[in-house]
């Protein structure tokens, strides 16, 4: 069984309805519960833009479906997965209007959050053109040292800073 609810908006203060949002979740096999949103142009049946959140019974896995404008394509897929041991990915793809994708990014964060990486796909060609990576230390007299990098596709090092933050007493 699921739940819906319908907002009508009148953006201007006319009377008149310019948007209808309509957001329904249902709970699917296994637990999995999915959530859309849609928003219409105030004929109610213009689509604009639509959101679909599908959610893992135990919360670890979220995939978040964006049809932007309302054209029934898939603008963007967001992929984002809690692993057993607390370690977390994040993908983010972006489509183009004839489905290929234009380029994304993935996230891989550890699960104490101290190291973080992020590479990214600018042109949709399935390589990644930039890796960020961001280590944590944490200092035994309680101040903590941050060392950032970006590689190129084939692992050249394009800048790279280290940063000191003391402990003051």
């Amino acid at each position: 069984d699921g739940l819906t609810q319908e907002t009508e908006i009148d953006v201007d203060g006319d009377t008149l309805l310019d948007r209808y949002v309509l957001e329904t979740e249902t709970e699917g096999t296994g637990g999995i519960v999915v959530r859309e949103s849609s928003t219409f142009a105030g004929n109610k049946t213009t689509l604009l833009s639509k959101e679909t959140i599908t959610e893992s019974a135990d919360k670890r896995d979220v995939t978040v479906v964006t049809d932007a404008n309302g054209d029934g394509q898939d603008d963007a897929i967001t992929s984002n997965i809690l692993a057993e041991d607390g370690s977390r990915d994040i993908l983010e793809t972006w489509y183009h209007a004839n489905g290929e994708a234009s380029g994304s990014w993935l996230t891989e964060t550890s699960a104490n959050g101290l190291e973080t990486s992020v590479s990214s796909d600018l042109d949709g060609d399935g390589v990644y053109e930039g890796i960020s990576t961001s280590v944590v230390s944490l200092n035994d007299n309680g101040g903590r040292t941050t060392a950032d990098q970006v590689r190129n596709h084939d692992g050249s090092l394009r800048n790279s800073t280290v940063s000191i933050v003391s402990h003051d007493n």
